[in-house]
């Protein structure tokens, strides 16, 4: 964590070594609050310093916005591989999606538009397996 935030010319403060360790242990995105519940455990920060340090890590590529559901923005590592998610309309449950069918059309895109493409965000919708058997 500490050379990340070194190679990004970031001081390494707890606060950050602390978020970064939360998404690296994450599996699926997680919104501000979601962070600040986990930190919190053996912090004190407030969550305008979670946002603080999320906007920092954004700015500086290290994290990116992978999500909005219902005006909550989810955050995941900014990894080579990225990742799709389909969200559960009713509880939230995000499952990731196994393939991403945008690499070819992006360059069909770039082909068609004159335009360099330089990510995408593709996030599904539903009703997930338990909350469907619930509302039946």
């Amino acid at each position: 964590m500490e050379k990340l935030l070194k190679s990004k010319n970031l001081k390494v403060t707890k606060g950050r070594v602390g978020v970064l360790q939360i998404f690296y242990s994450a599996s699926f995105p997680l919104s501000a609050d979601e962070i600040y519940r986990q930190l919190n455990k053996f912090s004190n920060a407030s969550l305008s310093t979670i946002y603080r340090i999320i906007s920092t890590l954004e700015e500086n590529n290290i994290i990116r916005r992978s999500s909005v559901i219902e005006g909550v923005t989810f955050y995941e590592l900014n990894r080579l591989d990225h990742r799709h998610y389909i969200v559960c309309e009713i509880c939230g449950n995000m499952m990731p999606i196994a393939h991403c069918p945008m690499s070819e059309y992006e360059k069909e895109v770039e082909l068609n538009t004159g335009f360099k493409v330089t990510g995408h965000v593709v996030e599904l919708k539903g009703i997930c397996r338990e909350c469907a058997q619930k509302t039946k």
